[in-house]
C-alpha cells in the first residue's frame, strides 16, 4: 500500500475549503478559473506508450462537448475496430509488418479502455477484444517472423507455437560456472530450444531487453537482496514484460512482473483509474520478490517456485500428485503447455543475460539507471506543474512514476510519494512553494441541487458515474442528498480542450479499401475456408447481439462483414451478410423465416445436442466433464483420448477458451478414452460456490467487484445473455479455493486469476 493516507471524503473535502482556500460555488455552478494550463499541452506531453490512454483522456475531460462515458467508449472501440480491420486487410495482402502493427494498436486502445470502471458491463467491448486477440494469435501462427515492434506477448505466443520444431543442431551453449547461483542452471534440449529462439527470431527483442535492463536492474538487485531472494531471478522480468513497466498482457496482467490485480492486491499493490502500482518498478519488484519467496518456502525448490509463479500453486500441486515427483523435469509433462516451457525459457534468458557477449550480443550498452529523489505531494496536482517545479519535462516524470495513469497525482491522497530527478529535491521545494494553490489543483467541487441525480451529474461533466463513485468513496449511487458536495476529477479549465478534440489527428491506420474490393477479397477468403454467405433481414426487436447468438458468430464479425461502426444502430428491414459453415447452411438459412421467439427457443437448446444429432453419435456414450481452474482443452482431450477439434465440435466451441465450472460433453465408447470416465470421476473435484442474492440497486459490475471476479465470469457461471438482473435473483459465485492448500488461489499474472478485479 502507498505510504500516503487515504482520508475519508468529508475530511478531504473540509481540508480543501479550510486549509487551501478552494474556490467554491453555489447551486451547482462551477468556478472555471484554475487548471486551464492543462489544455494547452496535455496530449503532447504523455509518453509514447500511453498514446491510447492519452486519446481517451482528452475525450474524458472535455466538459463542453457533453461527451458521456458511453460515447467515449464507443468512439475508442470504433478506432480499435478500424485498426483491427486494417490488420486483417494487411494480412490478406501479405504485409506482415503492417498487420502486426495494426493488431498491436487495436489491442493498445482496448487495453487503455479497460481501466474505465463501466467497461466490463459493455458486452460488445468484451466481444471485440476477444476477437482481436484470437485473430492475432491465429495470425502469429501463420507467419514465420514477427516484426521488432511486436509486443513481448506476441513473441511469447510465437515461441509457444514453434518451440518443439526449433532446430538446435547448431546451438552450442558456452560452458559457464553457475555455482554462485541458488537457482540450478540446467542445460538440456528444452533450454537449448529457447536459446536458439532468442538467437534468431527473438534476437531484436532480446537486444532491446538488454538495453532496458540498465534502467531497472540496479533497483531490482537491491530489492531482491533486501527480501532475501536470489539475484538471478530478476531476469524473469525480461521474458515477462520485456522490461516495460506499462506492459499489459492480453489477459490483463500488468507491469514489469505481470501481476493480475487479485494477486497484486494480496502483495500490497493497489490501484484504480488514477494509478496502478503494478506499474511501479519498485513496488511491483518487491511484491514479486515476496511472492517468489513464499512459493519457494512452499516447495523448497526454485524451479517449482518459478513454475508456480507462472501457473499458480494449484496446477503445480496437481502435477505433483499426478506424476508422483517433486522434480520439475520429472513432472513437466503434467503441466500446461505454457508452464512446461516457463522454467526452460527462464534458464535460457538468464544465462544469456548474465553472459550476453558469449552468446553473440556485443556492443549493446545498457541504458543509464533511473536515479531519483522522492518528494511528498498533497492533493491532485497536474504533472505539468510538478515537472516545471522539478525543472524537467512530463516525459521524465512519467518514466519515474509509471504507476500514474492520468494527467495528475491521485485525488484523495495525502503525502503522495512522487519521484523526481536526482538532486532536484531542494529546487523542487523552492519552486513548488511559489506556485499558487489554485494552479496546483485539478478538480472541481459540485454541490448537489434539487432534482439532480448521479447519472445527470456524470453526463454534465462528461465522465463516468463509476469514476465519481470511486473518487468520492460512495457505495450507494441512489443515496445522494441536496447540498452534498462531490469532488469531480476533471480540470476546471477543460473547456479549452473543445477545439483540440475536434481537431486532433485522425487515428493512424491503413487507408480503407473500397467496399466492393473489401467484400470481394472477403468472399474469396471465406470460400477457401469452407464458409458460405447467407442474408438476414432485420426484424423489429433484433440486436446485433441476438443475431450473433443465432448464427453462432461474434457481434464484432457481423459489424466487420457489414461495415457497421460502433455507435451505429441497425434498422428494421436492413439486410445483413453472415458467413456460416457450408455444412450447416440448411440450419442457418431457415432462421430468416422464424419469429423472434422461435429463434430464441432454438438458441436456448444446447448446441451440443444439435451437433450430437448431426454427428449421429450413439446415445449413452457420452461423459460429462466439469472444467476446473487451469484446465485447457488440450489437457482434457489428452485425458479422454480425444482431440481439441472434437471437443470444440461436440460442445459448440468457436475457440479454445473454456471457464471453470463449465460442463463439457465428451464422446467415449468404441474409440475409447483410456478410462476417461473413471479418470473424470477420480480427478475432477467440484468447484465450491456461494449464492449471492441480488439486492435493489446492485449491478453485475458492483457484484463482480465485491467478489473480485469479472462480469463475464458472472454471465458464464449463471448463463446470462446480457447484464440485466433483478432484485431477489440468486447468482452463483464460484471459488477456486478447495482441495489444494491455502496458496492455491494465487495465480500468475499471465493466467486468469480467480481473484482478479
Amino acid at each position: 500500500m502507498p505510504k500516503g493516507i487515504q482520508l475519508p471524503l468529508f475530511v478531504f473535502t473540509l481540508s480543501l475549503f479550510v486549509h487551501l482556500g478552494c474556490s467554491t460555488h453555489q447551486s451547482g455552478k462551477v468556478s472555471r478559473e484554475p487548471a486551464v494550463r492543462l489544455a494547452d499541452s496535455l496530449a503532447a506531453e504523455l509518453q509514447p506508450f500511453d498514446v491510447a490512454v492519452r486519446d481517451s483522456l482528452v475525450e474524458f475531460i472535455d466538459v463542453d462537448t457533453s461527451m458521456t462515458i458511453e460515447r467515449t467508449i464507443t468512439r475508442r472501440m470504433e478506432d480499435a475496430r478500424l485498426h483491427y480491420q486494417a490488420a486483417l486487410e494487411a494480412q490478406a495482402d501479405g504485409d506482415s509488418t503492417l498487420s502486426s502493427e495494426e493488431f498491436e494498436q487495436a489491442i493498445e486502445i482496448l487495453n487503455a479502455l479497460s481501466y474505465n470502471p463501466e467497461v466490463e458491463e459493455n458486452e460488445e467491448f468484451s466481444d471485440l477484444i476477444q476477437s482481436v486477440i484470437e485473430d492475432y494469435e491465429r495470425y502469429i501462427a501463420s507467419i514465420d517472423e514477427l516484426s521488432p515492434e511486436s509486443s513481448v506477448f506476441a513473441l511469447g505466443e510465437k515461441l509457444s507455437q514453434i518451440l518443439e520444431s526449433i532446430d538446435i543442431s547448431g546451438i552450442k551453449i558456452p560452458k559457464k560456472n553457475f555455482k554462485g547461483t541458488q537457482v540450478p542452471f540446467v542445460v538440456n534440449r528444452h533450454v537449448e530450444r529457447n536459446v536458439a529462439f532468442y538467437l534468431t527470431k527473438g534476437r531484436e527483442h532480446f537486444e532491446l531487453w538488454l538495453y532496458r535492463s540498465g534502467k531497472y536492474f540496479p533497483h531490482m538487485r537491491r530489492i531482491f537482496k533486501e527480501e532475501g531472494v536470489p539475484e538471478e531471478i530478476i531476469y524473469l522480468s525480461m521474458m515477462e514484460s520485456g522490461l516495460n513497466p506499462a506492459a499489459r498482457s492480453w489477459m490483463r496482467a500488468v507491469g514489469l512482473w505481470q501481476f493480475m490485480r487479485g494477486t497484486g492486491h494480496l502483495y500490497g499493490l493497489s490501484g484504480n483509474w488514477w494509478y496502478d502500482e503494478r506499474r511501479d518498478f519498485e513496488k511491483s519488484t518487491r511484491a514479486a520478490a515476496r511472492f517468489l519467496k513464499d512459493l519457494y518456502e512452499k516447495y523448497d525448490d526454485w524451479h517449482l517456485a518459478i513454475a508456480a509463479y507462472n501457473s499458480g500453486p494449484g496446477r503445480i500441486n496437481r502435477a505433483i500428485r499426478r506424476s508422483g515427483s517433486k522434480d520439475f523435469w520429472g513432472m513437466r509433462r503434467y503441466l500446461p503447455r505454457q508452464t512446461r516451457n516457463f522454467v526452460p525459457q527462464y534458464l535460457a534468458v538468464a544465462m544469456m543475460a548474465m553472459n550476453p557477449e558469449e552468446f553473440g550480443f556485443r556492443g549493446i550498452d545498457p541504458a543509464p539507471a533511473l536515479e531519483f529523489d522522492v518528494v511528498r505531494i498533497d492533493d491532485c496536482v497536474d504533472l505539468k506543474v510538478l515537472a516545471k517545479a522539478a525543472e524537467t519535462d512530463v516525459e521524465m516524470m512519467r518514466e519515474l512514476n509509471p504507476e500514474l495513469l492520468q494527467w495528475c497525482t491521485p485525488p484523495g491522497y495525502k503525502d503522495y510519494a512522487l519521484r523526481i530527478p536526482k538532486r532536484k529535491a531542494d529546487v523542487f521545494a523552492s519552486n513548488y512553494a511559489q506556485i499558487p494553490d489554485d494552479e496546483k489543483r485539478d478538480w472541481v467541487v459540485h454541490r448537489v441541487r434539487r432534482g439532480e441525480t448521479l447519472g445527470g451529474i456524470s453526463k454534465k461533466y462528461g465522465i463516468s458515474m463509476g469514476l465519481i463513485l470511486e473518487t468520492n468513496k460512495i457505495k450507494n449511487k441512489h443515496r445522494i442528498s441536496i447540498g452534498q458536495t462531490f469532488v469531480i476529477p476533471v480540470p476546471v479549465g477543460s473547456a479549452r480542450l473543445a477545439g483540440r478534440v475536434s481537431k486532433k489527428e485522425p487515428v493512424r491506420r491503413r487507408p480503407p479499401k473500397s467496399r466492393t474490393a473489401s467484400r470481394k477479397k472477403s468472399s474469396q477468403q471465406f470460400a477457401k475456408a469452407g464458409k458460405t454467405k447467407v442474408d438476414y433481414r432485420i426484424r423489429r426487436g433484433d440486436t446485433i447481439g441476438h443475431i450473433a447468438e443465432w448464427y453462432d458468430v461474434r457481434a464484432s464479425q457481423i459489424r466487420m462483414w457489414n461495415e457497421i461502426p460502433y455507435g451505429s444502430l441497425i434498422r428494421e428491414n436492413q439486410e445483413l451478410i453472415v458467413w456460416v459453415p457450408e455444412s450447416k447452411l440448411a440450419h442457418y438459412e431457415k432462421l430468416n423465416g422464424l419469429s423472434f421467439d422461435e429463434k430464441q427457443r432454438l438458441e436456448s437448446q444446447p448446441i451440443t445436442e444439435r451437433q450430437m444429432s448431426a454427428q449421429k453419435r450413439r446415445s449413452g456414450d457420452w461423459a460429462r466433464y466439469k472444467v476446473r481452474w487451469g484446465d485447457t482443452l488440450s489437457e482434457i482431450a489428452a485425458l479422454f483420448g480425444s482431440s481439441v477439434d472434437d471437443l470444440k465440435l461436440w460442445n459448440g466451441l468457436r475457440t479454445s477458451r473454456i471457464y471453470a465450472g463449465q460442463t463439457l460433453l465428451i464422446a467415449v465408447g468404441e474409440k475409447g478414452s483410456n478410462g476417461g470416465v473413471a479418470a473424470n470421476e477420480r480427478k475432477v473435484s467440484e468447484l465450491s460456490y456461494v449464492l449471492h442474492k441480488i439486492r435493489r440497486g446492485e449491478s453485475l459490475y458492483t457484484i463482480a467487484k465485491l467478489y473480485d471476479v469479472t462480469v463475464r465470469d458472472l454471465q458464464d457461471w449463471n448463463q446470462l445473455r446480457g447484464t440485466r438482473i433483478y432484485a431477489g435473483q440468486e447468482l452463483r459465485i464460484y471459488s477456486a479455493h478447495g482441495s489444494d492448500q491455502s496458496m492455491d488461489g494465487l495465480q500468475h499474472p499471465g493466467k486468469k486469476d480467480p481473484a482478479s478485479f
